[in-house]
């Protein structure tokens, strides 16, 4: 079996697409939609059901609202091939602690993008929305968090609504029961393929790496990540600059106040529009000085 690839960071902070991994949300997208075959495998042991063929994986697909909503990027999308089932695949690295309200806003759009103009409530597909995070999302130490609608006064009672979504605790592989989904948990977390199928996607891998185009794409997309990062960092500095000089002013007015309070030749009326305090704030500091 192959084993784990060390990426080192460029000076810029990109890694170097010879050694991107699945947890990457580039090479997950390019891995699945460049075999669905693969990809629909990969759905069947995430949620331990069979899929007898999907429609080719969109990659990036992005749901629109109108012009004054919203629109989002689903990483990858996928429909079965008797158009019943729909499922959305996100890789998150990072926890940015939105997930539960993500997944009901990308529920929505899905559901808004399957109905068509004058279609049935119930001609609407059971859908998954599936986070694959290399985080323990919920902090419970499951390997598996599912949800569906229930009943609160009676959790046995389900809303029956075929909507699913489903977050999977990547850093918890230890714990995972089902040997398969075990060994691709620890393929995304440490690069390490043990069976046949993750020997699949490794390979997979490697041949999206020797792509061309998809090298370009990666690096396009990294560098204007990077450079976002970068004019985020300096509107940062700035703020915090600005914010530190108007707290330094405030200190030296305050200051200011105190010593012409000591002087006992201006009221606190006078000394608060001189300073350009309030008087309220003149009077606290008196207050203090009377202690």
């Amino acid at each position: 079996m192959e084993q784990q690839n060390t990426a080192q960071l460029s000076p810029h902070g990109i890694i170097p697409w010879e050694e991107v991994t699945l947890s990457n949300n580039y090479m997950f997208n390019k891995v699945m939609t460049s075999n669905p075959d693969l990809c629909r495998r990969f759905i069947e042991h995430l949620l331990h059901i069979k899929i007898e063929k999907i429609d080719f994986p969109i990659g990036e697909f992005t749901l629109e609202a109108d012009a004054e909503s919203r629109g989002v990027r689903l990483d990858v999308y996928v429909r079965d091939n008797n158009g019943l089932r729909v499922f959305d695949l996100e890789m998150q690295i990072s926890n940015k602690h939105n997930l539960p309200e993500r997944a009901r806003y990308y529920q929505g759009m899905m559901d808004q993008s399957d109905l068509q103009i004058g279609g049935q409530f119930e001609s609407l597909k059971t859908s998954y929305i599936l986070f694959l995070c290399l985080f323990d999302p919920f902090d419970k130490n499951l390997p598996v968090y599912t949800f569906q609608n229930c009943c609160e006064e009676d959790s046995g009672i389900l809303l029956n609504d075929r909507s699913y979504k489903v977050f999977y605790n990547i850093s918890s592989w230890e714990d995972v029961g089902d040997t398969e989904l075990q060994a691709i948990y620890k393929l995304i977390l440490e690069n390490q393929s043990s069976t046949d199928f993750t020997d699949e996607l490794r390979k997979q891998m490697n041949y999206a790496r020797q792509n061309v185009q998809y090298r370009q794409g990666y690096m396009t997309l990294a560098w204007m990540r990077a450079e976002d990062r970068r004019e985020a960092k300096e509107e940062g500095i700035a703020i915090g600059l600005a914010e530190g000089e108007a707290r330094g002013s405030r200190t030296a007015k305050l200051e200011a106040a105190r010593n012409l309070l000591a002087l006992h030749i201006l009221t606190e009326e006078q000394i608060a529009q001189a300073q350009g305090l309030s008087l309220a704030e003149v009077q606290q500091l008196a207050a203090e000085q009377a202690v």
